[in-house]
């Protein structure tokens, strides 16, 4: 009875979302165990934790890719367990890392026994921009959120975002700025800019590859009578850059396209440039292939990881400013490959 009272207290001015949330791991938690043939109501310690993160990456998943809420799950299990069964029958703080970094390995398996994406390259670029409808607003929006991923090596959620709006762009001579500390880290941490170099200076970039003027030449197709520029003063900042737009290139709503939809509708423009295989290019196939393409241009592991914000052990502290001039010289060595 007390044990009731205690739960019902602790859901009290909880939001409708986190309580759905909530109900929606333990409900996960049950189908694990069930599958397992092991009572849900149990501690959660020993060899439980590492299988049900096994479990949920590599079969309820299908090893798509390391779930990314799985650190959330764990948490909520981890206070049931200690509310329930005490602090001495729950994992401790150095299992807890342990399952951590194994939720992070799952990344690397592959069940299927190919690549979870194929990476994207600048001949796939250059294909598509020869196949491209530049007056069909939908078309250059998918195109420059493909390039931004490419050569920001910028993660799906820092393009597909209702934040990712015209406040967070700042234009220079020689590159466009996207701030991700005004909604992605706003934790105690030296200010991060993803920078995408410009072709204005003497080192010359493909018009196709120099993403201000591609979202230009959007800004103008989407909002008729403005410019990049235009969009980046005060009263238009909060608009999103990349919203769901109707058949006809308008805005429907403020909303970010879905990643579905980026996904599928970049993959139907594989298609029509004749690219092999175009499902196997996902909505991060941006992000591994510009990686590639640094690295094969001569840039350094050090700077790409750097300009790819990495904070896995084995890679680089993420929490420092990178110098602009490393990143802009990194970016440039690609896009001149």
């Amino acid at each position: 009875m007390l044990r009731e009272l205690m739960d019902e207290v602790s859901a009290a001015g909880l939001a409708d979302s986190t309580r759905a949330g909530k109900s929606s791991i333990l409900k996960t938690w049950a189908r694990f165990c069930e599958e397992l043939g092991v009572h849900p109501d149990v501690p959660f310690q020993g060899e439980l934790p590492h299988m049900f993160v096994v479990w949920w990456n590599v079969i309820a998943r299908g090893g798509k890719n390391t779930h990314r809420s799985l650190p959330g799950y764990f948490y909520e299990l981890r206070a049931v367990s200690r509310r329930n069964f005490g602090v001495e029958n729950t994992i401790g703080d150095v299992e807890a890392t342990e399952l951590l970094r194994l939720n992070k390995r799952c990344a690397f398996f592959d069940p299927t026994g190919r690549k979870q994406t194929a990476p994207l390259n600048q001949d796939i670029l250059r294909r598509i921009f020869e196949v491209l409808h530049v007056n069909d607003a939908r078309e250059l929006q998918v195109y420059i959120m493909a390039l931004w991923s490419f050569i920001g090596l910028a993660r799906p959620s820092e393009f597909i975002n209702a934040f990712v709006d015209f406040g967070t762009l700042g234009m220079k001579r020689a590159f466009l700025g996207f701030d991700l500390d005004g909604w992605k880290h706003q934790s105690d941490r030296d200010p991060f800019v993803i920078t995408f170099p410009r072709s204005v200076e003497r080192h010359y970039i493909p018009r196709r590859l120099d993403v201000a003027f591609m979202l230009n030449a959007y800004c103008k197709l989407v909002w008729p009578g403005r410019n990049l520029r235009s969009m980046l003063r005060r009263r238009q900042r909060r608009v999103c850059i990349f919203p769901t737009l109707s058949k006809y290139g308008v805005p429907m709503r403020n909303q970010p396209m879905a990643r579905q939809t980026y996904q599928l509708r970049f993959q139907a423009l594989l298609q029509r440039a004749r690219v092999p295989h175009p499902e196997r290019y996902t909505a991060g196939c941006g992000r591994s292939g510009g990686a590639t393409a640094m690295l094969r241009a001569g840039v350094s592991a050090r700077i790409v990881q750097r300009i790819a914000r990495w904070c896995d052990d084995r890679m680089l502290d993420t929490y420092e400013r990178p110098d602009g001039s490393m990143v802009l010289s990194g970016q440039r060595e690609m896009l001149r490959g």
